[in-house]
């Protein structure tokens, strides 16, 4: 859980909640569907308690879709999880749609955008910068975007 400063303010939008990281891949990339579905079915009712189910889920990671994905993504809403994964769709150069799950209605795709207002995608930024996600007008009903540069980045 985080921790107030020393001075009694706190940092970041929601500075006292508790995180229960599941690890469901090694990349960022989901090319198989069975481990999504695990560990979104665990976030339901950790260790077997629906009690202790998970309020908001953020996942920086998404691929293809499957009957599974579906499913459990339907039982997450249905259980009152908020989901917000990455748009994912920084691929090819100019994006063409957006990867599940975020791709689904009832989870939100979260993007980036450029101080100037402008799609936070490779032809905005420096040639091997790190780019971000947006997605095409039609895809846009189910996604929210933070304005993502002038903030630190990791690098080489």
């Amino acid at each position: 859980m985080a921790q107030p400063e020393q001075n009694g303010d706190y940092l970041g939008g929601a500075p006292l909640a508790e995180i229960l990281p599941v690890r469901v891949a090694t990349g960022v990339v989901l090319l198989f569907t069975s481990a999504f579905a695990s560990g979104l079915d665990y976030l339901i009712a950790p260790n077997g308690n629906s009690a202790d189910r998970v309020d908001v889920l953020s996942m920086s990671m998404g691929g293809v879709a499957s009957k599974a994905w579906a499913d459990v993504v339907n039982r997450a809403y249905d259980a009152g999880i908020v989901m917000v994964t990455a748009a994912g769709n920084n691929l090819p150069l100019t994006p063409q749609s957006i990867v599940y799950p975020a791709r689904f209605r009832r989870v939100i795709a979260a993007c980036g955008v450029m101080a100037n207002g402008k799609p936070y995608i490779r032809d905005n930024v420096p040639f091997g910068k790190m780019a971000g996600n947006y997605g095409p007008n039609s895809k846009m009903d189910t996604a929210i975007a933070a304005y993502t540069p002038n903030t630190s980045w990791a690098g080489d």
